[in-house]
Parts: C-alpha cells; structure tokens; sequence
C-alpha cells in the first residue's frame, strides 16, 4: 500500500520499485490522476489496473489497485459511503482499496469510476 501524494511525478521510480520486488497486488491511496492521464500512462505489464479518479477539482483524491494478470482479477461493484474506491475479486479474496475523507471538509459524493 502506497500513499503517493500525486503518483505521476513519482512514476518512474514506481515502476522500478515494482520491477524490483515484482508484487503480486499493489494499493495507491492519493493517486491524484484524474481522467486527463490515460491507464496507458498508468499500465504496468503484466498487471491489471483498476482505478477511481478524483471527480472535483480539488487536488487530492484517487485509488489505483494494480493486480498481477495471472491472478484472473475481476473488477466488482460494491455500494459504499468512501467517494474514492475500487475493488476487485481475486478467486474467493474481494480486495477493496478506499480512500478515507473528512466529510466536513469534503462534500464531494461517490460517483460510480
């Protein structure tokens, strides 16, 4: 699990890291993409990508979960009162990547990613 605090100019050194230690899921809170950055810019091979973007203008927000291809990940709805979150099942395991707001500070709601 990563909070990246904006993965975009922090990517290079993301892949490597991944190359390096070659996980099989990974988790990104704060990914701060938003639906200007294509999954081509986000794709890591051999993985499958699921991401929730951030829906205001508000800097911040954002899931990513990338899950080895290998693993036949489906990606799956759930009902939840998080705004960011996506979710996947792997065989008889859901994980479910969500990213925790201040309600009084936000008055963002979810919308479907």
């Amino acid at each position: 699990m990563l909070n990246a605090r904006s993965l975009m100019n922090k990517l290079d050194m993301f892949k490597l890291t991944v190359h390096k230690y070659n996980p099989d899921i990974i988790g990104i809170t704060e990914s701060w993409c938003t639906s200007v950055i294509s999954d081509a810019e986000l794709q890591l091979t051999d993985y499958d990508l699921f991401r929730c973007d951030r829906k205001s203008d508000n800097r911040g927000g954002g899931v990513l979960l990338y899950v080895k291809s290998e693993l036949k990940p489906i990606e799956v709805q759930l009902t939840s009162s998080f705004v960011d979150y996506t979710c996947c099942k792997v065989g008889n395991l859901t994980i479910v990547i969500m990213l925790p707001i201040n309600e009084q500070r936000n008055s963002r709601t979810r919308q479907q990613c």
